[in-house]
């Protein structure tokens, strides 16, 4: 009897911390680490005479990227994985799930990705005006926006011109190129939490468990003795 207490307690206190960490703020975002980088279909440059190359990179394969570049999309991942935390990222997840009229966990991100240029020589990214790009996105039909991390750290939501679901691309201007993530909706329909919400139920239970558990293993040691 003993025995079948201490594990139905032990069991309780297991599920509370599991709908704890399911109730948690925030739980919206799908891991990107293995998705396909976007198809860079078109690109302008605004300078008169740029003739620079753009390259797609997945976060996947962020190793074959020069370092600079491989450590700011760990950056952006790092970010992204820690959106509990008040970072950077959350931040602007706020801010385009109030712009959309939608709640933070309906959203999720489809794509991590860096876009940089080579083979040019006349372009100075401090100096220029930017790139007009188009890309064809693999969730075009719950595309909602596209962020940009900058050199700060800090994300800036990108102003989209044209999204074109016929053919699944998205055509955007940036000023410079380094970590980009598509966000997309998730299908969840869920609201944000209200105040009030289970956790604290949650975690009450838990707690009245842990006292059920120790009340039973003091007893169990009384009787022993």
């Amino acid at each position: 009897m003993k025995k079948f207490a201490v594990i139905s307690l032990s069991l309780v206190m297991v599920v509370c911390l599991t709908l704890i960490a399911i109730a948690g703020p925030g739980a919206f975002v799908q891991s990107p680490s293995n998705n396909p980088a976007p198809i860079l279909t078109a690109y302008t440059a605004d300078d008169e005479g740029c003739t620079a190359e753009l390259v797609v990179t997945a976060y996947a394969d962020r190793d074959t990227r020069p370092e600079e570049k491989r450590l700011a999309l760990e950056e952006a991942y790092d970010q992204i994985v820690n959106h509990k935390d008040d970072n950077a990222f959350k931040a602007v997840m706020e801010q385009m799930a109030e712009k959309l009229g939608m709640t933070v966990p309906e959203l999720s991100i489809a794509e991590l990705f860096d876009i940089s240029y080579y083979s040019c020589g006349v372009h100075i990214e401090e100096d220029h005006n930017g790139f007009t790009i188009t890309l064809k996105l693999n969730t075009i039909e719950n595309f909602k926006g596209i962020i940009h991390l900058q050199e700060d750290e800090t994300w800036e939501i990108l102003d989209v011109s044209d999204v074109n679901e016929a053919e699944g691309t998205i055509t955007f201007h940036v000023d410079t190129l380094s970590p980009f993530a598509t966000v997309v909706d998730n299908g969840s329909g869920e609201q944000a939490p209200q105040t009030g919400d289970l956790t604290m139920v949650y975690l009450g239970v838990m707690i009245a468990a842990a006292c059920g558990l120790v009340i039973v293993l003091v007893a169990g040691k009384k009787r022993k003795a």
